[in-house]
Parts: C-alpha cells; structure tokens; sequence
C-alpha cells in the first residue's frame, strides 16, 4: 500500500495544479503534470473517452514526442480494456508504459525508465481512481463555470445589442406577460427599468383597446403559429410603426410565446407622404397643362399612361399596357427615330425631340417629347418616362409661318423689284424732262417762259422728293438706312434750313423765323447733320403748309448734358390750322392725313411724318406733337449728339470749276434704251466739247466699242437684248478692255452701286443728274486712265499730281487732337506706301491675284482712318476681284487707278507735314 504520506503529497500536488488551472485544457497541462512529476515519470498522456473514440492528450512531452510511440500508444488503448484489470504493463525502446483506468474520463499513461514495483504498480490503481473521481468532478466544475461565463458574456452582448437597436424588442409568454423588452419598449410603456415591465401584460401597460388589438394579434400568432411580419399601423398620436411578431418554440416544438418587433417608421411615412403629394401635384400639374405622361419598361412595353396622354392618343390605359409604345404609334423614319431614342435612354441619355406619329383613328400627330430614363430602387435602369405635348396646331402654324415668310419673301422681292422699276421708269422721264429744262434754263426766255419753266422744275423737284421718300422707306423698313456722323456748326444748319424754305414762307405771306437758341450748345458737335436736316425741312415745310397766316418758329435748347455729349431739345412751333386729340395718335403712321371734308387743303404723301420719326429714332431720339384745332401745332423732338472740336483741317472734295470744252476731242459712247436720256446726255457732253456715240442696248454697244474705241462709257443698266451689267462684264472678262465706265442709272435702290462697281463699273450716277456731276466723274476717269494703253508691262505708274480727298478728323477724334499722334499715323503710312505700291507691281508682274487681294486688304485700315472713302472703295473692290476672279485687264487697270490715288493722296500728305510738323 502505498503510504499516506505519499498519498497526501500526490493529492496536495492535484490541488496546487487545480488551483492554477482556468480550463480543462490547463487542468490537463498544469495539475496533472504536477501530480505524477512525484512518480519519477519522464512522459505522461491521458487518452479521453470522447463520442465512443480515443483522444489521446499529451501531458509531459518527452518520449512521446517520437511519431511511432504515439502510434503504438494511440493502437494499444484502442485495442486495450482495463476495466478488469488494475493496469497494464508494455515496453517500447527501453521505456515502460503503464495503462491506468481514470474512473469514466479515460485512461492514464505513465513511461518510466524503470519499471515500476509490481506492488507499487498495483496499488497506485485506487490513487488514480481517485485521482480520475476528482478529475472529473474538477472539470466538469470548471466547465460549468466556463459555460456559465460565457452564457452570461453572451447574454450582456445580447441585451447591449438588443438595447442599442433602435426598434422596440419584446418577447412574450403563452399568456402575454413580457418575459423581454429593450430599453425602447421599456420607455414607450412609460417605464424606466425592465423589473417594472417584465411579468405584465399589455393590458398593464397600454390603453384598453391597443391591449385588446395587440392581444387578439398575439393570440393569433400563438394559436396558428404564424407569423405576422412588417403590418404598418397609425398609432393614437399620429405616428406610424412596423410590426412584426414572430412565435417562439420549445425543445419539443410546442409554442411557448412570442417575440416582437415594433420599428417607428413616421419619417419614412412622412416622407412617402411628401412624395405622393408631390407626385400628385406634378401630375395634376402635367395633367392640367394637358401634356401626356407614358411610363414603360426596358423592352418599350408600357406600365403607365395618364388620363392626357390617354386622350391624345384616343387609347384607354388598359388597351395600350404592355404594348409596345413606338410600334403602337409610330411608322418608318418616326418609328426609327423613337427606337434610337430608347436606346439612348439605356445609355443614360436624356433629350428632347420632335416626331410625327399617328393615333388611334389614324390621325397624323405632332407630338414634342422629352425623354429621360427610368431607373428602378436599386439605381438600375428600367425604362423611361416621357412627357408629351401635342404640337399639331403648332406645326400647322409654324407650317403656314413658313409659306407666309416664303410669300413675305417673295413679296419684299417684288416689292423691291417695284421700287427698282418705279424708280427706273420714273426717273428716267423725269431725267430727261429736267435735263431739257436746265438746258432750255441757258437759252434766253422771256418772263413768261421763265415763269413757265420755273413751274416745271418746281413740279420736278417735288416729284424727286416723293421719289426719295418712297426709297427712304425702303431702307428704313429694311434697316438699311445708316447714320454718318460729322463735325457741325448746329446754328449753320438751322440757318441753311430756314434759308431754303424762306421763298415758300414768303409766297404765303407766313413768317419764318428763329426762336430761341440757347447759348449753352456747343459750337462744334458731332452727329448726322443731314439727316437732321431733312428732318428740320419735313417739320418746317409740313408747318408752312398747315398755317395760312402767322408764324413758323423754330427753337433749340439744351435739355441735357454730359462729358461728352449734349441732348438738344428742338420745337417746330406754328399758328396753324391745327389737328383733332383722334388724329395724332397716327400722325407719324406712313400715307396718313388729316382730312377737312371735300376740301383737299392737305399736299403731299403724308410720308414726311413718318420718316422723320424713324430718323430721329434711329438716332437714338424722341419726338412728340401738341396740337390744339384752329391754334397751332408744336413739334417737339430730342437728339443726343456728341461733343467736338473744331477740327483743324477740314478738306473738302477737291472739284475743279466746269469750264466749256474740257471733254474737248473726247469721244463717249451713250448706252441707253431710251432717246430721251440719250438726248439730254449728249447735250451735256457736245456743251463740254465732246463726241457722242449712241448705242440702244449693250450689245450695240459692244459693236461701237470694238468699232468706235470711245474714250468712256455711259451705260445704262435696264435695257433689252442685253443689260448693262452683261455689257460690262462681257467688256471686262471677253475683251479684257479696261476702258472706263460710269453707270447712269434711274434704280436709286441702296446696293445698287455696289452691284455696279462688283460688275467692273468704275463709278456709278443715278438719274436724274446734274450736269456737273456727270462731266466732273467723266473728267476724273479720262483722267485716271491716260497713258494706261503704253504700260505694256503693268509696271509704270505716272507720277501726277490730281486731285484727292483725305480727312484727319477720325484721326483726331481718335487721339483727342493729339497731333503728334497723328504726324506719326502719317510718316508711317508715306513710309510704308512705297513699300507696298512695289510689292503689288510684283503682284501684276507675276500675275497673282492673292498677293494684290493681300496687299488691298492691307492698304484698307490706313486709307479709312486717313478718311480716304473713295480709294477705300477701290482697295475693296480689287480685294473682291482678286480673291473671285481671274487675272484681268480690268482688274490691272482699277490697281493702277487706286495706286495712282494713294500715291497723289502720300504727295498731299507729305506737303500736310511739311506745314505742320513744326
């Protein structure tokens, strides 16, 4: 027996390593090791009884470390009983192994170097049964105290995420009382603690009729066991939960109460609420602005229509769900482009467009749709959604808009074409008839002739201003009519408007006069000074003839002024006959007069009105009448105009005096239909010693050009066979003739002379003309065009002095009279000239059209700021001619000319400097 000495130490041993174990595993590791350490044992194991198969546990790993002792060990429990057997005894490589029965655990194995006493061995059998008694009852302790921890760590964790849930969790038993409830629900039954919840029921802790409800809910889920999951309920005070209960089942299956789930969903619902009633409102709003609202799904197939979108098409929504929308409506190029629109759409794409369709009876229909995709709650597209808008009426009208511009289109065409042929066929008697009376004015007449003729060139001159009238409409209408500003004396300007009318004032017995001028208007301004005075002449003759005694006044005073500009206020005042409050709300609408029963006291067209009204406005004014029946009439109109200074040069066109016989030895071919105008022509040239040829159309007039070798053209635009545009182009480009060509024309329409002037014309006079213009433009061209017939090789340029027109004042006024300024502008132009006149002789050398277009383009900016507007003109044209048409002799010849110009223009400019660079 072993000894109670032995046997204390071994159990003391247990203890000490129980007492330093937290788990089976450590009571495995620590207290065993501990206990047999006494037995002198190198290696111990444990093998456990576990689900009916050997576990074998190392406790002292030394000899068992080998893999086939493990092996060995591991076969022979297997194999082995010692349940009737104290132990068992075997040896592997010199290493005796004892196998002792731990109680119920499992087995005990002892290795010793030497074998134990056969005695020893067998009466440490009821040490290790005690041993294995007390182990067992250790770990199972310490297991039920693990369990318990855990259970309990498991529990906190459970309660901390139910409480932190922001739900109200409860659970219930069979007879309702709460056996759970997180802090949500303990706070929405009023209380503070679980202990004042747990064990009551609803009908403890809710008003009577929730407690019933939500008993007879649990009493159904009980019974039937069922679910009820995610029920949306309106509580007392507005809010709204989701519910949900779900039974709650024992080991056996039997039900044992119930958990619930109740979660505030009353933003979620305000939310939806919001969004119903936006989307209401968007749809009554659609709805109400009669547009179409058509929902379908990613194959086209349509969801939803609403009640406009159903009376646009003539479908019920029942009819047209799940069809396919563009199929349904839609045909050839419309059906194509509505599939490509819904391809985009799957895309992301979004649009607006205009498509043809048809509806349930056939009807063609314009419909604007806008598109946009259709994405389900996962953001996954799904569709798209469409408004429409019946644009049928629109389109009909945008229709009908079209052929009315088409038919404004042609109208203004043939409104223009009348105000060319009016003014053609008009002035072109009216030339002749004032052509012969300036001629008749030379012969000597008696009083009573002259008187007669005075007559006939009175009648022409109003017929000229109706003329005129009718034009300036025109170009009103058409926003062709420009303003050009200059540097005037105001005071002049009145005198020279009251000076023209002062004979028709005097014949009436009316006195004319000026009134008021204040003296605060600048001397020197800037603006249209003859557009206001035509203006000045309209109110002041119109005044002269509505006043049959008295006065006519007119008065300037300065209503406003700035820095740099002044508002003058003008007043046309009469003592005349006077207009009706009813008749000068038109006043100022074009043929509109004033009429006094069957007596025709008012003369002319009622346009002078109007067009000074638009005049005025086009210069930024206003205007208005006073007028009182039987007392007179005050016009009153205000115009800005900037303020200037007298310029310090001031060049005027440089006209020679007409003297007879300058065209003397000249011969000048007269092209013109009609013998009248050919007649009053030729008695202008023969009077200045000139040679007139005829030719009736422009073909004659080619024969005569290539027979005759005239020295100039007179050529008329409208006639028959061929015009005179043909003639001179047919000149320019087949005969590459550079003779020079001035077009007399009765077309006064604004464009005329540039149509001229593009057609290979070098200058432009309409009818009827005074006979100084004509020679003057005649003289100029004879002039300009000497000796070009000896540069054979396009390179001379002669060196003469003739006359040209520059002006410093935009220069000026760009600077602020900074003179310095504008002798440098000059130097550099005189400098760079030369320059440029050799660079374009190379151009004509080389016959190259792009350096002479380059070069004219060039020369553009200096000969407009040098206020050069007739070469400006010129450098135009060439740039025109060389940029669209071939290397000519005409365009050779208009180079030369403006050249010429510019070089005589340097000439004048380096004499300005010379005098002024002081």
């Amino acid at each position: 027996m072993v000894n109670l000495q032995l046997q204390y130490e071994l159990f003391s041993e247990f203890i000490y390593g129980l007492s330093l174990s937290e788990s089976e595993n450590q009571i495995l590791s620590k207290a065993v090791p501990l206990y047999v350490r006494k037995l002198n044992c190198i290696s111990a194991a444990i093998v456990q009884r576990k689900d009916q198969k050997n576990e074998v546990k190392e406790v002292l790993p030394r000899v068992l470390s080998k893999a086939h002792i493990w092996i060995d060990l591991c076969n022979r429990v297997e194999k082995t009983s010692v349940t009737n057997l104290p132990y068992q005894h075997f040896q592997v490589d010199q290493t005796h192994f004892y196998i002792y029965e731990l109680s119920s655990y499992g087995y005990l194995i002892l290795g010793r170097r030497m074998e134990f006493d056969k005695t020893l061995a067998i009466e440490l059998v009821p040490i290790f049964q005690f041993l294995g008694k007390n182990l067992i009852q250790a770990i199972d302790r310490q297991l039920r105290i693990d369990f318990e921890e855990k259970l309990e760590q498991e529990r906190n964790l459970l309660r901390t995420i139910i409480d932190n849930i922001p739900f109200k969790i409860y659970a219930k038993d069979l007879e309702g009382r709460k056996t759970l409830a997180n802090k949500y629900e303990i706070e929405e039954s009023g209380y503070y603690k679980e202990e004042d919840v747990i064990g009551k029921n609803d009908f403890d802790l809710y008003p009577k009729h929730i407690a019933e409800e939500s008993t007879e809910e649990d009493k159904r889920v009980i019974e039937h066991k069922e679910s009820i999951l995610n029920v949306e309920k309106q509580l007392d005070d507005g809010s709204w939960s989701l519910i949900s209960k779900i039974p709650l089942f024992d080991v056996q299956g039997n039900t044992s109460g119930l958990v619930g789930l109740s979660v505030d969903i009353t933003n979620r619902k305000q939310t939806e609420e919001q969004l119903r009633i936006q989307e209401e409102k968007y749809r009554s709003i659609i709805a109400n602005m009669n547009l179409g609202l058509l929902e379908v799904d990613d194959e086209e197939k349509i969801i939803y229509a609403n009640q406009s979108f159903c009376k646009m098409t003539g479908y019920s929504l029942d009819e047209m769900k799940g069809k396919v929308a563009s199929i349904m409506f839609a045909e050839g190029q419309s059906l194509d482009k509505i599939q490509q629109k819904n391809k985009d759409r799957k895309k992301g794409s979004s649009d607006a467009y205009e498509v043809e369709l048809k509806d349930k009876w056939g009807n063609t229909k314009w419909w604007l749709i806008s598109g946009a995709p259709r994405y389900n709650d996962k953001g996954q597209p799904s569709g798209s959604i469409g408004i429409h808008l019946d644009i049928t009426e629109q389109k009909k009208l945008e229709y009908d808009l079209i052929q009315s511009r088409e038919e404004a289109r042609k109208l203004a065409k043939t409104k223009q074409s009348f105000l060319a042929n009016m003014s053609h066929e008009i002035r072109t008697p009216m030339n002749a008839i004032m052509g012969m009376a300036n001629q008749l004015q030379k012969t000597n007449l008696n009083a009573a002739q002259t008187n007669l003729l005075n007559i006939i060139q009175t009648a022409s001159d109003n017929l000229l201003v109706i003329i005129n009238d009718i034009l300036d409409i025109s170009k009103i209408e058409d926003g062709k009519l420009l303003i050009h500003p200059v540097i005037f004396e105001l005071h002049e300007t009145i005198k020279e408007s009251i000076e023209t009318l002062q004979l028709k004032a005097d014949e009436k017995g009316i006195l004319l006069k000026q009134g008021k001028f204040d003296f605060l208007i600048a001397k020197y301004l800037k603006g249209d000074s003859s557009r206001l005075r035509q203006i000045l002449l309209n109110f002041l003759s119109n005044a002269i003839k509505f006043t049959e005694k008295g006065s006519v006044t007119i008065e300037c005073i300065v209503n406003n002024t700035s820095v740099n500009t002044q508002w003058i206020e003008f007043k046309v005042i009469d003592t005349g006959v006077g207009m009706e409050p009813s008749f000068l709300e038109t006043i100022f609408d074009p043929f509109t007069q004033e009429s006094s029963g069957n007596t025709k006291n008012n003369i002319g067209t009622g346009l002078g009105m109007y067009i000074s009204k638009q005049l005025i406005e086009l210069m930024q004014g206003t205007v208005s009448v006073v007028s009182a029946k039987n007392v007179g009439t005050t016009i009153t109109f205000k115009l800005p105009f900037t303020i200037a200074q007298k310029p310090d040069i001031r060049l005027e066109p440089i006209t020679a005096v007409v003297q007879p016989n300058q065209l003397h030895q000249k011969k000048i071919l007269i092209v013109d239909d009609n013998e009248m105008n050919r007649l009053v022509a030729e008695m202008i040239v023969q009077q200045n010693g000139a040679k007139a040829i005829h030719a009736q159309n422009g073909q004659e007039a080619i024969e005569k050009l290539k027979n005759e070798n005239p020295d100039i053209i007179l050529m008329d635009l409208q006639m028959p066979i061929m015009n005179g545009y043909e003639a001179t182009k047919h000149i320019r480009l087949k005969l590459n003739h550079s003779i020079p060509i001035i077009a007399l024309t009765a077309n006064a329409i604004k464009g005329e002379k540039e149509n001229c002037l593009e057609a290979g014309m070098n200058d432009y006079i309409s009818k009827p003309f005074k006979e100084h213009d004509l020679i003057q433009a005649i003289l100029k061209l004879i002039s300009s065009n000497k000796n070009h017939s000896a540069l054979s090789d396009h390179t001379k340029f002669d060196n003469y002095h003739k006359p040209a027109t520059y002006d410093l004042s935009i220069l000026l006024q760009m600077s602020r009279n900074d003179h310095q300024f504008v002798n440098k502008m000059i130097q550099l132009f005189c400098d760079d000239l030369p320059f440029q006149i050799e660079q374009i002789k190379e151009g004509i050398q080389q016959r190259n059209t792009q350096i002479i277009a380059a070069k004219a383009h060039r020369l553009k900016p200096s000969a407009t700021n040098l206020g050069m507007p007739a070469i400006t003109q010129k450098l135009k044209q060439i740039e025109a001619i060389a940029k669209h048409e071939k290397f000519t002799d005409h365009l050779v010849s208009l180079t030369i000319s403006c050249m010429e110009d510019l070089e005589n223009s340097r000439l004048q400019l380096l004499e300005y400097l010379s005098k002024n660079s002081a």
